[in-house]
């Protein structure tokens, strides 16, 4: 393989595990709001306890 082509190869590899990092973390960050704002709400049973 030519240094070109490995150069190039390399630089493909390194966008795609820096895509699929920065997807994750942005995956990872709104499953946490998601839970944070269900964990404020009060449950049926809390509301009906009122």
């Amino acid at each position: 393989m030519c240094p070109a082509c490995f150069a190039a190869a390399a630089w493909i590899a390194a966008g795609a595990s820096s895509a699929g990092g920065l997807t994750a973390f942005v995956i990872t960050r709104r499953r946490s709001r998601k839970n944070a704002k269900a964990e404020q709400r009060p449950s049926t049973a809390e509301k009906k306890a009122d």
